[in-house]
């Protein structure tokens, strides 16, 4: 986790917000 954020470092938020999202998307489905 911290070396993709180190790959995004401008932008966190959003790529912040779909990691976690992604993991309630795979229980839900």
């Amino acid at each position: 986790l911290t070396t993709s954020y180190g790959t995004v470092g401008t932008t966190p938020g959003p790529w912040l917000s779909a990691w976690l999202s992604a993991p309630q998307l795979i229980v839900t489905n």
